[in-house]
């Protein structure tokens, strides 16, 4: 953020005499006034895996990240579902940090099937934020293979 930053100059105008009359120039950097707080929304800063990820371990636990801390109450396998398909598969919600949840399934993922993670808009922040729109975000899991 910028401040209020003062820069004197100093100015030398000549006079009807000798020598010359110093005059002491302020210039701000504009924008004095009323200071401004950023906007506070609720929303998904991260999602991992990215959206659109291919070759993805079977054995991954998608993560999301908050803008703000999430309340635990809202962290529930309701709000926070990973599909393949129509099926929501079984998983365990859990909140890590107070701001990330972690979708674990209860069993590893198929190669070469694609996965929605998929977060409720009813999810709200501890201040009382709600995410407002339904978040979606896929993935496909495949097998890396490294060459020799």
């Amino acid at each position: 953020m910028w401040r209020l930053m003062l820069l004197p100059l100093l100015l030398f105008l000549p006079s009807c005499g000798p020598g010359g009359v110093a005059l002491l120039v302020l210039l701000g950097s504009g924008g004095g006034g009323e200071k401004k707080e950023p906007s506070l929304s609720f929303h998904i800063t991260k999602v991992y895996p990215q959206n659109g990820a291919q070759i993805v371990d079977p054995n991954v636990y998608p993560l999301l990240r908050f803008s703000l801390i999430v309340d635990s109450n809202t962290v529930n396998n309701t709000n926070f579902t990973i599909r393949e398909g129509v099926n929501i598969l079984p998983a365990t919600v859990s909140q890590p940090s107070p701001t990330e949840v972690i979708i674990k399934p209860n069993n590893p993922l198929v190669t070469g099937k694609t996965y929605n993670v998929r977060v409720s808009s009813s999810v709200r922040s501890t201040d009382g934020r709600i995410l407002g729109k339904e978040f979606s975000s896929s993935f496909t899991v495949g097998d890396l293979q490294l060459p020799y």
